[in-house]
């Protein structure tokens, strides 16, 4: 046995101190091995109750030696401690360091099996392995015999010795000095501004400060009985909040490992190797035993004070037989995500979430992390800046190294005392990675990252941030020669942030470097400068520098992978936390409605459209079916189970999808008014170029197209060049308003303009500016004379430009049900364009016309298969193909008209004279999209830029469109937008002809007649005489009896042919009411007149009767 070595160090020394081993009788080993192999075991040894089954092999493990470092510690400076290089490496057997020795009244006890009384919680302490030449730190361990656990959470004694009892492992127990202390002392400042208050916090309140923000890690048990027992309590450290607890459980558990740890062999490097350590103690505090702990335990070097308790003080020591504790068996909890967010689940402290750097900033503003990436991480001299601007925060230990100094903690506030030298700084020279850093290794400091405690000390004060810039201030390294700084600043008209950056980028010339672009193109990144500009300054650059486009853009998408892999990151960080599914079930459909509306917030994905919840799924809407609601609540949420030792991670229980799903959705989905893969304006005219949702629109961009910038202020030649592209690239071919190539190219940009391209253009532009119309949009009616014309192939193209692939082509149902039902079905697809194609039908639909003009608010249809109805926004094109189509005047007025007229015998072989502009101009549509659309929003942009000064152009119920398209044609020099509305009524279905030759017929007879009053059904010819007509006799009188659809006639066959009679009074009352609520347009003696009819009640006859009201127009 190596007493030699035991007298030499702080055990031999008088006092508090263990007595010199030379002197001492030790327990022989025999007799311990007596005692706990007897068959009935002794209940204790020394003061430490035996515990456990001896498991197969323990008496063997307990010859076996370990080497643990002896010392004391006594306080900070206390010429008492054992320096570092002094603690003496001490080899025993496991049961020779459990027996110990007795003590007496100048040789106190010592061992794992006693617990002595003592003057003072300091004193003696051990270290569970060896060192290199007696160093305690960290770098100078070597190797492991036993891993420790410090315990103060408020876990019951009481049940971790039953839970290691169950495991079967071998432990070494007792209670540290202060345990069963009842009480805690909080800063009264820290609580209030941590739980951002400023009044005393409620016992509730207090609580949430201990679970989120106390540097010790507490049991929700233990938590949740602590009360205020004084709001304010004055002592020397400052005002207190003290609380009143609980007794708490304060141990300490040892546990022998059944191999030896050589701390090297964890990892390639040293850092490595320490860091698997430590979450391998992580691991055995969490996922072994399920307690909180301090997290101080993870350093190797570690201090354990030996057992000791106050005179009086209730105090416990056991001996928990078992197998030793094998280290490949813990499975590891990563520390940095334990101690750095507690609302971390499980599955991300074992895994690998919780490292990444948090985002700090400057007072200023600027970015930390960016200051680090940009060459601050290997160039800041930390230790010299510290001894230079604030040595008032240096503090001196001794034996520091070069390049090192000890300083007060920026964070000194939470620490539960104040002092000390556990915070360190370090220069990037002085420092074995090269790169500098400052750590503190107080238990609140935990898990915090360097630049956490730099930016700490900015917000304090201690030195200007132009510290971290200023290269002549000394404390950031030169670059090497002929390397670019970058942190100067950006010389002359470049770096001139009162210039836009195109004017920034003028500045620049083929003497300038690449990597004076590339800071340049960084800082333009870091401004947020939008695609436009991004696309502007490339242009420029590759103008005026010596490098390309190809170059340059290349280094614009390596900065946006950057900043997509960050916020990556950071969505992985900002997860929410798992909850066990034992929780109430109002609490776990809270739990998933905060995790779903926490996850939207930071990046939309769930959406509410059509009153149902809907993904975005390649371009299209997706609404989720039961299946689908689980899968997305589980890709935000985790729902755990525990099983054994372990947590299963299990699917969202059904009770809770429904439960979740029952809700207001509303209160967790983002509105969705539709998709589209272009680039589109927002209703302030913005132009939207970034994939994602818009939540002003209530737009979801999902493109794919490479556009190149568009000007923020284009000139009315390059908006006119953008439109006579399209025409000539995509429309001239069709003979719109019956015009061959060379008169479309000749009178499209005349002020009369040709009014079929003009629609036409509107109709291609509409889903571009759709989002900046207040209302509903006409239909546009492609009519043509003849099969083979090339409606559907001008709508192909049409939408082609707008959507990347041509309309669906639909069939017009002529039944009126099966109608609703189809629009039903495409606007709760969210069809951005709608096209009835080869319509072959007098088009008549009242839920058509309602869902054409319905209402910003939304149109109400019906759901098929149920008797349910939604409010769906109609944000979709309409358009109409036909031969000679015919439509009722509903429908009619709510058009505007595309007229196609081949004016040859058969349309589908005419060949132009010069050939086609293209051979496919679908294809060619196809492959030139990303011009087109190029194209389209430079014409949109140039009306944007000019004010959104609306035309004079007006459509009944359509102004908001007509105004706005008008406007946008018109910035653009295409004339004739709606100048062939007149010509709509060659589609007229007759109906409005006919009535208006009844009111013709009845404004001849009564004109002129005092008193004249028109009544349904038959007047004598003395009641006409005295101006009471008959409607009746007066269609019958009329050259040719009209046949009025519903009107109640009936047809009579006569020798003269076929006799047309009205006789239901009832039937054409209601239909004459409802067409007298018109104006019409009469002729009476070469005088045109407005002709309305007013109801009144004829009280002689005791019936309704109409007024006729003319006035000359």
């Amino acid at each position: 046995m190596a007493t030699e070595k035991l007298t030499e160090n702080a055990f031999t020394r008088a006092g508090e101190n263990v007595h010199d081993l030379k002197e001492c009788e030790v327990i022989p080993l025999d007799e311990y091995r007596e005692k706990i192999r007897a068959h009935v075991p002794k209940t204790s040894l020394n003061d430490a109750e035996i515990i456990g089954t001896e498991s197969d092999g323990f008496e063997e493990f307990l010859n076996r030696k370990a080497t643990f470092l002896l010392g004391e510690m006594w306080g900070a400076r206390d010429r008492r401690n054992t320096q570092d290089g002094q603690w003496s490496p001490t080899e025993l057997t496991w049961g020779q360091w459990i027996a110990g020795q007795p003590g007496n009244r100048k040789k106190p006890a010592w061992g794992f099996s006693r617990h002595p009384i003592g003057r003072y919680k300091a004193g003696s302490c051990i270290v569970l392995g060896s060192s290199v030449e007696g160093a305690r730190k960290a770098k100078a361990m070597d190797t492991m015999f036993a891993m420790g656990l410090d315990v103060d959470s408020g876990a019951s004694l009481g049940e971790t010795l039953e839970k290691l009892q169950e495991l079967g492992v071998f432990c070494l127990v007792y209670s540290s000095y202060n345990h069963g202390k009842r009480g805690i002392e909080l800063k009264r400042d820290d609580v209030l501004r941590k739980l951002q208050i400023a009044r005393d916090p409620t016992d509730e309140e207090v609580r949430q400060y201990l679970r989120a923000h106390d540097k010790n890690r507490y049991e929700d048990s233990f938590v949740d009985a602590v009360t205020i027992a004084d709001q304010k309590h004055q002592t020397a450290g400052g005002v207190k909040i003290v609380l009143d607890t609980p007794p708490l459980d304060k141990f300490r558990l040892i546990f022998p490992l059944a191999e030896p740890v050589k701390l090297i062999d964890l990892g390639d490097t040293q850092d490595g190797a320490l860091a698997v350590w430590e979450d391998k103690v992580t691991g055995l505090a969490r996922n072994v035993l399920g307690v909180h702990f301090d997290t101080s335990c993870t350093d190797p070097s570690r201090l354990f004070y030996t057992a000791r308790h106050p005179k009086g003080a209730e105090w416990y020591a056991a001996i928990v037989q078992g197998a030793p504790l094998s280290f490949d068996g813990i499975k590891p909890m990563r520390k940095s995500a334990y101690t750095g967010n507690r609302d971390l689940n499980a599955f991300t402290m074992a895994g690998g979430q919780g490292d990444e750097r948090p985002q700090c900033v400057t007072p200023s503003g600027k970015s930390l992390n960016d200051w680090h990436s940009d060459g601050g991480k290997n160039r800041f001299m930390l230790a010299d800046l510290m001894e230079t601007l604030c040595p008032d925060k240096i503090r001196h230990s001794g034996g520091e190294a070069s390049g090192h100094v000890h300083t007060e903690c920026p964070f000194e506030h939470e620490h539960g005392s104040e002092g000390g030298t556990a915070t360190m700084a370090i220069n990037c020279l002085d420092s074995q990675n090269e790169y500098w850093t400052w750590f503190c290794h107080h238990d609140a400091c935990q898990g915090r990252h360097k630049l956490q405690f730099l930016e700490e000390a900015l917000r304090a004060g201690w030195f200007e941030e132009r510290a971290l810039y200023d290269v002549d201030q000394g404390f950031m390294l030169e670059v090497a020669d002929g390397e670019t700084d970058p942190f100067a600043p950006l010389p002359g008209a470049i770096g001139d942030e009162t210039k836009t950056p195109e004017e920034r980028a003028q500045a620049f010339d083929t003497t300038h470097s690449q990597a004076d672009i590339e800071k340049f193109i960084k800082a333009l990144f870091r401004e947020g400068v939008d695609l436009t500009t991004q696309a502007n300054v490339t242009a420029i650059l590759a103008k005026v520098t010596n490098l390309g486009k190809r170059e340059l853009k290349k280094f614009w998408k390596e900065l946006e992978d950057e900043k997509r892999k960050a916020e990556r990151a950071k969505k992985r960080d900002d997860q929410p936390t798992g909850i066990f599914i034992t929780e109430p079930a109002p609490v776990l459909t809270q739990y998933a409605l905060n995790c779903i509306k926490t996850a939207n917030d930071a990046a939309p994905f769930l959406f509410e459209y059509i009153e149902k919840p809907t993904i975005v799924r390649r371009g299209r809407l997706m609404t989720l079916d039961p299946d689908g609601k689980r899968h997305q609540l589980g890709k935000v949420a985790t729902f755990l189970r525990p099983t054994g030792d372990e947590l299963q991670h299990i699917y969202p229980p059904w009770d809770v999808v429904n439960d979740v799903f029952a809700s207001d959705l509303k209160d967790f989905t983002l509105p969705l008014r539709g998709v589209v893969d272009t680039p589109f304006f927002a209703a302030d005219g913005a132009l939207v170029t970034s994939n994602g949702y818009h939540a002003g629109s209530q737009i979801f961009l999902d493109s794919e197209l490479v556009l190149a910038g568009v000007s923020a202020h284009p000139t009315r030649e390059e908006a006119q060049d953008a439109a006579r592209f399209i025409v000539e690239e995509c429309l001239a071919d069709f003979p719109l308003g019956g015009l061959s190539r060379q008169e479309i190219m000749d009178q499209t940009f005349t002020e009369s303009g040709v009014p079929a391209v003009a629609n036409t253009l509107a109709f291609i532009l509409l889903p571009f500016a759709r989002t900046m119309i207040h209302g509903p949009t006409p239909g546009h009616v492609i009519n043509k004379p003849a099969p083979g014309t090339g409606a559907g192939f001008l709508v192909d193209v049409c939408t082609t430009i707008s959507s990347g692939a041509p309309a669906p082509a639909l069939a017009m149902p002529k039944n009126a049900d099966e109608l609703a039902k189809t629009l039903g079905a495409v606007l709760m697809d969210g069809e951005a364009v709608i096209f009835f194609d080869n319509i072959n039908h007098e088009m008549d639909s009242p839920d058509l016309a309602s869902a054409m003009t319905s209402p910003h608010t939304g149109f109400k249809l019906r759901i098929l298969g149920k008797t349910q109805t939604a409010l769906v926004r109609v944000l979709t094109s309409w358009a109409f193909a036909a031969n000679t189509l015919t439509m009722s005047p509903e429908l009619l007025r709510r058009c505007i008209l595309i007229d196609l007229d081949r004016k040859a015998v058969d349309p589908e072989k005419y060949v132009p004279e010069g050939g086609w502009r293209h051979r496919d101009v679908r294809e060619w549509t196809r492959n030139s999209r990303a011009k087109l659309v190029h194209a389209c929003l430079t014409i949109i942009q140039r009306w944007v830029a000019e004010g959104m000064t609306r035309s004079e152009d007006t459509l009944a119920s359509f102004e908001n469109w007509a105004g706005i398209m008008g406007g946008i044609l018109a910035a653009s020099g295409v004339g004739g937008f709606m100048g062939n509305q007149s010509a709509l009524t060659d589609l007229s279905d007759g109906r409005d002809d006919e009535l208006a030759h009844v009111v013709q017929a009845v404004a001849q007879a009564m004109h002129g007649i005092d008193g004249a009053r028109l009544f349904i059904g038959s007047k004598t010819d003395e009641e006409t005489a005295k101006g009471r007509f008959g409607l009746f006799d007066l269609l019958h009188a009329m050259d040719e009896t009209p046949r009025l659809d519903q009107w109640g006639y009936r047809e009579t066959f006569t020798g003269d042919g076929v006799e047309v009679e009205y006789h239901n009074t009832r039937k054409a009352g209601v239909r004459f009411k409802a067409a007298a609520k018109r104006t019409y347009r009469v002729t009476l003696g070469g005088v045109a007149y407005s002709a309305r009819f007013e109801q009144e009640h004829d009280g002689h006859a005791n019936a309704k009767c109409y007024r006729l009201d003319l006035t000359p127009q």
